[in-house]
């Protein structure tokens, strides 16, 4: 019986001293959420997930939003692809928002000290400047995105292109998701910006992209007076652009084969064009005009 008592004691002490141990050691801290670093891309994805499972603006409660925002954050909680203490970030971003709201809208205000704010409001005029500063309402349905520290933050997406921005509308050829410029492709038979022509590797179209000079490109270059058909201020008066394998291809001249050309005179009369591919001939002492016509 002795025996038995003394067991008891001596079990009793060592649960005193076991509880005093975990009243005493330090309890670990929770780990926090680095919404702003490590863990931004994972709150970024949760909620990409939340706008592409929960209808914004078709919800037709506020709750009702909340709620279907709320369970896809507990699936990627248990899936392990969004930490636990980062839940309540990405939840605040969709309960601060307009969804399920009807016309609701999303107001920056700005202070006379440069302080912006961001709160929702029942309506568009509901949203109003403090005394000496603005306001302004957002593209954006939650607060988490509507306001940076001027104001309304840019939303990639609403035609206009903003501070932050480089083009508008975002998914195009030249216009990245993001709203950033698409640096130009060659090769993608596309003319963009910094090219002068497609495809590359032609007898017009070098291997970047740039012309190749030659008459007839309808592109005066150096050496060409003219190119095509003259325009204002090439070769005036009656003369006409000498065509590719003509004598004075690329130069202004007559398309008349009597007409001639005096070198010293000014102005000078235009020089016979050759169109039948003959050279042009000096004649008479200052003169020139096509070999074989009459």
């Amino acid at each position: 019986m002795l025996h038995a008592k003394t067991a008891l004691v001596a079990l009793g002490l060592a649960l005193f001293a076991s509880s005093a141990a975990l009243l005493t050691t330090p309890r670990a801290e929770a780990a926090t959420c680095d919404a702003a670093g490590a863990d931004a891309g994972a709150i970024a994805a949760a909620r990409a997930a939340i706008d592409a499972q929960c209808n914004c603006a078709g919800a037709a409660r506020h709750g009702d939003y909340v709620k279907c925002a709320r369970g896809i954050l507990a699936g990627l909680v248990g899936a392990g692809q969004l930490p636990g203490s980062c839940k309540g970030a990405a939840q605040r971003c969709a309960s601060r928002s307009t969804c399920g709201r009807a016309g609701a809208v999303t107001c920056c205000r700005t202070t006379s000290a440069g302080v912006t704010s961001g709160s929702i409001k029942s309506s568009a005029a509901a949203c109003r400047a403090p005394r000496g500063g603005t306001a302004c309402v957002a593209d954006h349905a939650s607060l988490c995105d509507a306001c940076d520290g001027a104001g309304c933050a840019p939303s990639c997406g609403n035609g206009v292109v903003e501070a932050g921005e480089q083009c508008e509308p975002p998914g195009t050829a030249t216009c990245d998701a993001s709203c950033q410029t698409i640096a130009p492709v060659c090769g993608n038979d596309t003319v963009e910006a910094g090219e002068e022509c497609e495809p590359p590797g032609t007898a017009t179209c070098d291997a970047s992209c740039q012309r190749v000079p030659l008459c007839g490109d309808g592109f005066v270059d150096g050496g060409e007076a003219c190119d095509g058909t003259p325009s204002a201020g090439q070769c005036g008066g009656q003369a006409i652009c000498g065509a590719p394998g003509d004598a004075m291809a690329c130069q202004c001249c007559s398309s008349g084969p009597s007409v001639l050309f005096d070198i010293y005179a000014a102005p000078y009369d235009p020089a016979p064009c050759c169109a039948d591919g003959s050279d042009c001939a000096v004649t008479a002492p200052h003169f020139c005009s096509c070999e074989g016509t009459p």
